[in-house]
């Protein structure tokens, strides 16, 4: 036959076992917070871009270029030429801008203003030509 424990001991040893759970479910949640992120909002289109464009930067210069000529697309060379700007640097800048999404790519290496629409294909026209059947 197995001994009955003192009641007091087995009362004692319980109310210490929920106590040591209060404390492992408080460090627990302090665990979890540790390694969790709150769910943060996606970046609205807008927010991209960070810095405002300096108005006497290369920047603003290639942008009013584009701009201006919103009925033609260009590469990095065409656009520094309009520009009158070195290469490299309307590169990076072209760069910044699109990835603030104030110009568009029109295709690899093309670059344009958000005005900029494709001019339409012209079958007719080509037709003439011969070179369309």
């Amino acid at each position: 036959m197995t001994a009955v424990p003192d009641t007091k001991f087995v009362l004692d040893l319980a109310q210490k076992i929920e106590e040591k759970k209060a404390q492992l479910a408080e460090l627990q949640s302090q665990w979890e917070g540790l390694f969790s992120q709150p769910a943060q909002p996606e970046p609205q289109e807008a927010a991209r871009g960070g810095r405002k464009i300096d108005p006497d930067g290369i920047a603003a210069k290639v942008l009013a270029t584009l701009d201006s000529n919103s009925h033609s697309d260009f590469s990095v060379v065409g656009a520094a030429t309009a520009a009158h700007l070195p290469e490299l640097k309307v590169r990076k800048a072209l760069a910044n801008l699109l990835a603030a999404n104030r110009i568009k790519r029109t295709g690899r290496g093309r670059y344009a203003g958000k005005a900029y629409q494709a001019p339409p294909e012209n079958e007719e026209l080509l037709r003439g030509m011969g070179s369309v059947q």
